[in-house]
């Protein structure tokens, strides 16, 4: 009974721990000031570029990153990353 209780412990801690983290990034908006919200802010930039000179796919940043060819497009899901360029077409970005 005494491992039974022991394993659940293993689970149960790091569990609450996560769900206190995403209840404080939840609850004061951390994740969308700073450096992540310049992080997404790029990708929708890089974004527009590319469907700007008809690449719809884009595979790695061309435009953005002093141009060295990063991996983010390929690494981090874009189906909302298209909403924000395509808002860019409608909205221009202010320089």
């Amino acid at each position: 009974m005494i491992n039974a209780s022991k394993k659940w412990f293993y689970y149960l801690i790091p569990g609450l721990f996560f769900a206190m983290m995403l209840a404080y990034v939840g609850r004061f908006g951390f994740l969308y000031s700073g450096a992540d919200l310049q992080f997404h802010a790029n990708r929708i930039f890089e974004y527009y570029n590319h469907l700007k000179d008809g690449n719809l796919i884009p595979v790695i940043s061309t435009f953005s990153s002093n141009q060295i060819g990063s991996l983010v497009p390929t690494m981090y899901p874009s189906l909302p990353v298209y909403v924000g360029a395509i808002l860019q077409f409608i909205f221009p970005p202010v320089a």
